[in-house]
């Protein structure tokens, strides 16, 4: 009941952000301004307060209808700053991809490993402030997300480095026991959704970058870019037989 309970809430806060953009910005904008401090390995910041997808297996059919609705929406934003910066448009098009940045977090809060990135997240935090001996007991906590993710993903690699790192904190290594919670995250990997958003976030934040050194012809290869990425997303969750658009999708305005 309460996994239905977490779905079900999930598909509510990107079904408003999909239905009303500009409502949604703002509430993406709250709910980031929560988030917990510390960054994963994969470079996605966790969205604090955003309901998980699905927490205890794969993504039901309507959450993944959900997900298709969202990447389409962040595709159709990347289509319009490509359009903004052909137009030297440079203020509009940098509000634009730290919008579609913001969605895209949204999606990578529906992944199944999700949980268990956020748990790594806060233990690297505390880590770096707290005695190691009390971090240990944030270690019970990921246990539990690993085995919550048994017989969707493969979870003995993870297993061997919070092993690790168990170890480590009872050594006083900091060091080690950090470098062992990261690799967790790092060997739990739902591929058809933390991959291509992977790919994404690192094209999104190049052309961020690219924006404002001006050199807007890589601006728009690397947005070019991220929409296949977002396409190859988009034709898993819609369980489509079709093959992903290949190469740099365009704006309608060309």
């Amino acid at each position: 009941m309460a996994k239905r309970h977490q779905l079900g809430h999930g598909r509510r806060q990107l079904g408003r952000v999909v239905a009303t953009p500009l409502v949604g910005v703002a509430v993406i904008a709250l709910v980031l301004a929560s988030g917990v401090g510390c960054h994963g390995s994969d470079g996605h910041r966790a969205p604090g307060g955003v309901k998980r997808g699905a927490h205890r297996g794969g993504l039901s059919a309507e959450d993944r209808k959900v997900v298709a609705r969202t990447a389409l929406t962040v595709m159709a934003r990347l289509a319009t700053v490509r359009a903004q910066v052909r137009a030297d448009q440079v203020g509009p098009a940098a509000d634009g991809l730290a919008r579609a940045r913001d969605l895209t977090q949204l999606i990578a809060a529906s992944a199944p490993t999700f949980n268990l990135r956020e748990r790594v997240q806060i233990a690297c935090t505390h880590l770096g402030f707290d005695d190691p001996a009390h971090v240990v007991h944030e270690l019970t906590p990921i246990q539990r997300e690993l085995g919550g993710l048994e017989g969707v993903l493969p979870i003995q690699e993870a297993e061997e480095h919070l092993r690790r790192a168990r170890e480590a904190l009872v050594r006083d290594d900091r060091q080690g026991a950090t470098r062992n919670l990261l690799a967790v995250a790092d060997a739990v990997v739902y591929q058809e959704i933390d991959l291509p958003l992977k790919e994404v976030d690192a094209d999104i934040v190049a052309a961020q970058q690219a924006l404002q050194l001006g050199r807007l012809d890589e601006v728009d290869g690397r947005l070019g870019r991220a929409e296949s990425s977002l396409d190859v997303l988009t034709v898993w969750a819609r369980g489509e037989d079709r093959p992903p658009r290949i190469g740099a999708a365009r704006s309608p305005t060309q």
